[in-house]
C-alpha cells in the first residue's frame, strides 16, 4: 500500500522532471515546509523560475478517499492560495479527474513509482500543445504565501550564505580529489596494462621453453622470502 510519505516523495520526484520527460521541471522543490502564510501546508511545492511553465506547481498527495474528502473543505481548494498549477497525487484509479476542483489536474502513482498525469497541462510534452494549456489551467498563485513558504523554508538554516560558502568548498573538494581520483585510476591502468604484456612474454616463453614456468616461481618465491636471487 502506498503511504501519504510514498506519495509526497514521488511528487516531488516528478514535480523535478525534465519538461522533456513529461514533469513540469521544478528549479526549487519544497516538501511539507510547514503551514504558512494563512495556514496552507503544502505537501510539494516546486518554482520553476522561466519559460511559459515558470510559476509554481502544488501537489496534494492523497492516500485515501477520506483525506481528498477533508481536503475540498478547505479555503485554499476555492481558488485561493498557492501554486499557478495545482495537482492531486494518488494511488492508481483512487481518484477521478471529475472529482477535483475546477482547475485542478490529477497524477496517478503506479507501480514502479511511476507517475502518470490524467488531467492537467503537464499531459502533453509537445511545446505548443503544453504552453497553450499551461495558459487555460493557470490560477493567480498567492504570492506573499508562497514568499512566506519560502523564507519560513530559508529561516531553518542558520546562515544560508554560510551554507552556499560550505557548497562551493565541498564542490572545490569534490574536484580536487576528482583529479587526484582521475590521475590513480591512469596509473592503474598503465599497470595493468604492463601486467598483462608480461603474462603474454611469460606464456609465450614458455611455450618456447620448456620448464622456465618453475624458474620463474622459484625466481618469486626466493624474493617472497626475503632471499636475494
Amino acid at each position: 500500500m502506498t503511504s501519504h510519505a510514498d506519495l509526497v516523495a514521488i511528487g516531488a520526484g516528478w514535480a523535478k522532471r525534465a519538461r522533456s520527460r513529461g514533469g513540469p521541471g521544478s528549479d526549487i522543490v519544497l516538501t511539507e515546509p510547514g503551514a504558512g502564510f494563512g495556514q496552507e501546508s503544502p505537501d510539494v511545492i516546486g518554482w520553476k523560475l522561466s519559460g511559459p511553465d515558470g510559476g509554481s506547481v502544488l501537489i496534494e498527495a492523497k492516500a485515501s478517499r477520506s483525506d481528498f474528502l477533508a481536503d475540498l473543505k478547505k479555503p485554499h481548494r476555492q481558488g485561493d492560495g498557492v501554486g499557478n498549477w495545482r495537482y492531486y497525487l494518488c494511488p492508481d484509479d483512487l481518484l477521478q479527474p471529475e472529482e477535483c476542483p475546477d482547475g485542478w489536474g490529477l497524477l496517478y502513482a503506479g507501480p514502479r513509482r511511476r507517475v502518470r498525469v490524467v488531467a492537467g497541462p503537464h499531459i502533453d510534452t509537445h511545446y505548443s500543445r503544453r504552453t497553450q494549456a499551461l495558459r487555460q489551467w493557470r490560477f493567480n498563485a498567492d504570492l506573499e504565501a508562497e514568499r512566506y513558504l519560502l523564507v519560513a523554508w530559508l529561516r531553518r538554516v542558520e546562515s544560508p550564505e554560510a551554507t552556499n560558502r560550505l557548497i562551493r568548498l565541498a564542490r572545490q573538494d569534490a574536484a580536487v580529489y576528482g583529479r587526484a581520483y582521475e590521475k590513480e585510476r591512469k596509473t592503474c591502468q598503465r599497470v595493468s596494462d604492463r601486467f598483462l604484456r608480461l603474462q603474454l612474454a611469460i606464456e609465450q616463453a614458455e611455450a618456447a621453453t620448456p620448464g622456465i614456468r618453475d624458474r620463474i616461481d622459484q625466481i618469486l618465491a626466493r624474493y617472497d622470502s626475503g632471499a636475494k636471487p
